[in-house]
């Protein structure tokens, strides 16, 4: 069986496995709304933040990584091992690419607000994200609020994303893995107004994770990614809009100036390339999923939860 064949099987195994993905949201999302109805039926004293929020943002993300590690082992994918993307880093290394993050991050916010204003002139006023009207209200709440939020979806999208779709992929071609892996990642958020945000930055970490061959670079930094996103609803909630702004346009001007001159630093001390050889061409190994019934299955399923949402 020549590699092409072996890449289009890899391809089509993944997204078969990532179509599960949607599903478990849908079951997570009847079961929680079953509990919801029965806590108001039966004026059960449990805060909808708890129900609606904790709950199912706790169960997505482990139910989703057990299904996507056991599935990986059932189908025979095997592309790729823990020890490829455990390579140490320098603390220099990790600190210049922390930086360059931040900075792109701001870069992504600003990709979001033209994504946002295009539906805006076509007609279409995206709602806000639905999290937003789960806010904690103490302590603890905070804590779970940044754990659910923050912490888990970090290591299972990361471990799915990176470590399992560009990682698999990347023996093929590295290019070609980074986009695939960026495309079902944009697509699995599963709203308009993340999904062009959610590509990019997926792009940008699947960058890091090959060049780097390192998973736990890319589950910090998406981590921080949602940790900054917290914190600023944190602070719009607590202390309002105008405070939320400041707070936003001083960060932004610190990470943008920090993130271009570390990107320098870095560029030049560890160059641009990745240090990975290409089996198959880029083109190729992304005209694959076009060419995979599940992929089509994937965003069909995703494209009904961005109606959902818009509706």
């Amino acid at each position: 069986m020549n590699l092409e064949k072996v890449s289009a099987k890899t391809v089509n195994k993944l997204f078969g496995i990532l179509c599960l993905i949607p599903c478990i949201n849908i079951l997570v999302s009847v079961v929680v709304s079953f509990f919801y109805f029965v806590s108001i039926v039966f004026k059960f004293n449990i805060s909808s933040f708890y129900i609606q929020l904790v709950i199912p943002q706790f169960l997505f993300p482990i139910i989703t990584l057990t299904v996507f590690l056991i599935f990986k082992k059932v189908l025979k994918i095997k592309e790729v091992e823990h020890s490829d993307y455990n390579k140490n880093l320098s603390v220099k290394e990790t600190i210049l690419l922390i930086f360059i993050f931040l900075g792109s991050i701001i870069l992504l916010e600003l990709l979001s607000i033209l994504n946002s204003m295009f539906f805006y002139a076509i007609g279409i006023d995206l709602p806000s994200l639905s999290i937003e009207r789960f806010m904690p209200s103490s302590t603890i709440e905070i804590i779970l609020f940044i754990f659910v939020i923050a912490v888990l979806p970090a290591i299972s999208e990361e471990t799915i994303y990176r470590f399992g779709v560009c990682g698999s992929l990347s023996r093929y071609s590295v290019f070609g893995s980074i986009v695939v892996s960026s495309l079902a990642f944009g697509i699995m958020h599963g709203t308009l107004q993340q999904l062009v945000y959610a590509i990019a930055a997926g792009f940008v970490l699947g960058y890091i994770f090959l060049k780097t061959e390192n998973i736990k670079i890319t589950v910090f930094l998406h981590f921080l990614t949602n940790f900054i996103s917290c914190v600023y609803m944190l602070i719009e909630m607590r202390y309002g809009t105008e405070a939320y702004i400041t707070t936003h346009l001083i960060f932004a001007g610190f990470s943008l100036l920090i993130g271009f001159i570390s990107a320098i630093i870095y560029f030049k001390t560890y160059g641009f390339s990745i240090k990975k050889s290409d089996n198959l061409p880029a083109g190729k190994v992304i005209l694959l999923i076009f060419k995979s019934p599940f992929f089509y299955l994937f965003t069909f399923i995703e494209i009904g939860f961005m109606v959902l949402n818009l509706l």
